[in-house]
């Protein structure tokens, strides 16, 4: 990863399922990242930014609605 054009985030939670009240409602492979407490990214992870962060949770296919 090119850490230098990476987004920096305080945590990012990958592997998750995904339930959303926008988009396609649903996203089997998803990505949440956050910095000073808000979220800047959710959605899918091939369409993820590349994140540098400081915590990164596996969230083992696991809901997140």
């Amino acid at each position: 990863m090119d850490t230098e054009s990476a987004l920096s985030c305080d945590r990012i939670w990958l592997n998750a399922r995904l339930a959303t009240m926008a988009g396609p409602g649903m996203i089997d492979d998803g990505v949440i990242a956050c910095r000073e407490g808000l979220i800047v990214y959710a959605g899918s992870r091939c369409g993820a930014p590349q994140f540098t962060a400081g915590e990164v949770v596996d969230c083992g296919r696991r809901w997140i609605t």
